[in-house]
């Protein structure tokens, strides 16, 4: 009975030379795919940076982030109410966003109280 507990808490490994050959497996084989992989991933051959067309790439670097839009200054303006039906009543003529100073409390809600959701 004693043989029969012993030989089930024993693992898969039986002899030194699979302990040799885990013990590679485990450890040493990792290190040197580790290595393979990165002298694969360092060595190949890559064009520097910006020398296959200098020109192109010097533009890219120094592109501009925005831009200007220049409009003829005489043009007529638009009224403010005008311009907020065409900006701002998408939000704030719906209720969605309402602004703090003009925002109607719901019923039940004090006057003095913040805006849920300022502009």
């Amino acid at each position: 009975m004693s043989d029969h507990a012993h030989e089930s808490h024993t693992g898969p490994i039986k002899t030194p030379a699979q302990l040799l050959w885990t013990s590679f497996f485990a450890f040493v084989a990792p290190i040197f795919i580790i290595i393979g992989l990165v002298y694969y991933v360092t060595t190949g051959d890559k064009p520097a940076a910006g020398s296959v067309d200098p020109e192109l790439a010097t533009a890219q670097r120094i592109q501009r982030v925005g831009s200007v839009e220049l409009r003829d200054a005489n043009r007529p303006l638009q009224s403010g109410e005008a311009v907020y039906t065409a900006q701002c009543s998408a939000c704030h003529a719906t209720g969605v966003w309402v602004h703090p100073s003009s925002a109607t409390p719901p019923p039940g809600v004090p006057a003095s109280a913040p805006a849920t959701r300022p502009c």
